[in-house]
């Protein structure tokens, strides 16, 4: 038989299923609260469910057992499980234990009175052959496995649903943004299943008006397994996530670092008493910090800040006034312009103080433009684009050009 997407997408589910039944039972050691332990009976029901339902393992269970197409039976009976036990994991969050037990209950009965009706209806159904990759789609024409599928999409559905409305209603109140950001996937997932049902729905409909069931097998198999994709992703993301934003920060911290470099190398050759540290003999070294970027990082921001300072009086009225107007003419932003003066202003204090020159007129330049110093990121942010200019603004290297220094009085 011609392989279908159930061999290829089923084994990637299985295999993420079970890193994902692995990796919070590992963490169970260290957190074992109600709603993680549901969590991972729910992640092991998934693992199985995707195992057997792809087709060489649906085969071999079936001939191990005896019973053919008993697969299908096991599978959609731990989906309800599977199902059980996330509505289970998200009532502990979002009840006090007594209450959520008491709504788990009740669940609990309702599902396993479903899953009694199911596999009596199974029973009662007359096999078509083994089918490992088109079970629904072949058996969906007779009377009581249309009446079976009918009791598992009722049930799947409206636990989804459930499922669904939960997360809308925990995720905006969630107070880490990766918890956040994983119930949205999550209830993402719970979209999908119901594609899923849709797609199952159509097969009872489809049997009855003499379609061909197996136009819409496709919708199914992807319904259902990026669903559970969607599932396993955002209910781990809480865990894992935090991790890449740890990882996003030193990427960004080392990128500011560098975007900084030009401002302070001229600043240091201009007032080499900033540094802490002696720059590495190798010039273009100082551009990168690998090891303890946040401090290497509010290291050069500081000595930027005392350059400037030092700086101060070689700072040119002529100067800052030609970039601010070649920059207004130009239609930059607040933040733009600011950038570019400062820049202009410091391109030009570097060049006099390498020429013992001081100012006609000095410029009286803010110190901190846009706010609070104390904040460190926003301090950053400011002196980036600062330092951008400096490096490549026209506006700053015209500025700069139109100055005309006067020697600085020497003493008689």
């Amino acid at each position: 038989m011609n392989r279908t997407i159930n061999d290829v997408l089923y084994p990637i589910d299985a295999t993420l299923a079970g890193a994902a039944f692995l990796f919070k039972l590992v963490s169970l050691r260290k957190n074992r609260d109600a709603a993680s332990v549901a969590l991972c009976i729910g992640f092991g029901f998934l693992t199985i469910v995707f195992t057997i339902s792809t087709p060489v393992v649906w085969s071999a269970f079936d001939r191990a057992l005896g019973v053919p197409n008993l697969a299908a039976l096991v599978t959609q009976g731990l989906v309800i499980a599977n199902t059980a036990a996330l509505q289970a994991m998200m009532l502990f969050w979002l009840y006090p234990r007594t209450e959520a037990w008491r709504k788990i209950r009740f669940r609990a009965t309702l599902l396993a009175l479903v899953l009694l009706v199911m596999t009596a209806l199974f029973l009662m159904t007359p096999t078509a052959g083994e089918r490992s990759r088109d079970f629904v789609a072949t058996h969906a024409r007779i009377p009581t496995y249309s009446v079976y599928l009918l009791v598992y999409m009722a049930a799947y559905t409206i636990t989804r649903l459930d499922i669904l409305r939960m997360t809308w209603r925990y995720a905006p109140v969630a107070g880490a943004p990766w918890l956040r950001r994983g119930l949205r996937i999550f209830g993402g997932g719970a979209i999908f299943g119901l594609i899923y049902c849709a797609a199952r729905i159509t097969d009872i409909v489809g049997a009855v008006a003499g379609w061909d069931p197996n136009r819409w097998e496709n919708m199914a198999r992807l319904g259902a397994g990026i669903g559970a994709i969607c599932t396993m992703v955002g209910l781990t993301m809480p865990s894992w996530g935090p991790h890449l934003s740890r990882v996003a920060e030193w990427f960004g911290r080392q990128r500011a670092y560098q975007q900084l470099y030009p401002l302070w190398s001229a600043l240091h050759g201009a007032v080499p008493g900033i540094a802490l540290d002696p720059p590495p003999r190798i010039s273009w070294l100082g551009r990168y910090a690998v090891r303890d970027v946040k401090f290497k990082l509010t290291r050069r921001v500081v000595e930027i800040l005392d350059g400037r300072l030092a700086l101060r009086e070689h700072f040119d009225a002529q100067v800052e006034q030609s970039a601010r107007q070649t920059a207004a003419d130009r239609g930059f932003d607040a933040a733009e312009l600011s950038a570019v003066v400062e820049a202009a202003v410091l391109a030009g204090a570097v060049r006099a103080k390498q020429r013992d020159q001081l100012p006609l007129e000095p410029a009286q330049l803010t110190v901190n433009a846009d706010g609070d110093r104390t904040d460190m990121s926003r301090e950053v942010r400011r002196l980036v684009k600062v330092s951008q200019a400096f490096a490549r603004s026209p506006v700053v290297r015209a500025a700069v050009a139109a100055d005309s220094p006067q020697p600085a009085p020497q003493d008689a």
